[in-house]
């Protein structure tokens, strides 16, 4: 393909851009003809279709999104619920700890007081010859 020179006055900051957007692979010429190509073509069916394309897939994106967003919150009140739990259920721990320390203290005190009534009990029970004469019912006459 041939081509043909053109000189063009541009605005300064049109010349910025252009130059910013220079590289060793893309010229000055390059960008230039790359947008007047795209002012002169008008969008085709196939870009159109492509916009729409990558727009389905960017409100697919989006859903997925929105969705794992949702499972993030759901996730997040869950675990407060289980922390919730955890607590409730660590202070009922430290409630049983303090029922079965009673408890031992009582069991203890109980063992105490038995044995001091032992002695008694042992003495107020009938003799052996009581038991071989009298029967069950008459031991407490």
């Amino acid at each position: 393909m041939t081509t043909k020179q053109l000189n063009v006055r541009l605005p300064e900051d049109v010349w910025i851009e252009i130059d910013n957007r220079k590289t060793e692979e893309l010229t000055q010429t390059d960008i230039v003809v790359a947008a007047l190509r795209a002012y002169f073509n008008p969008v085709t069916q196939s870009n159109t279709d492509e916009l729409q394309r990558h727009s389905d897939e960017i409100q697919n994106l989006n859903d997925v999104i929105h969705r794992n967003a949702e499972a993030a919150n759901q996730a997040d009140l869950l675990l407060k619920d289980r922390e919730h739990e955890i607590i409730r259920l660590t202070d009922l721990i430290a409630v049983k700890d303090k029922w079965i320390k009673a408890l031992e203290n009582q069991v203890g005190f109980l063992q105490l007081e038995f044995g001091k009534l032992d002695p008694v009990l042992l003495a107020l029970m009938p003799s052996k010859e009581e038991v071989e004469k009298k029967k069950w019912w008459q031991f407490w006459k």
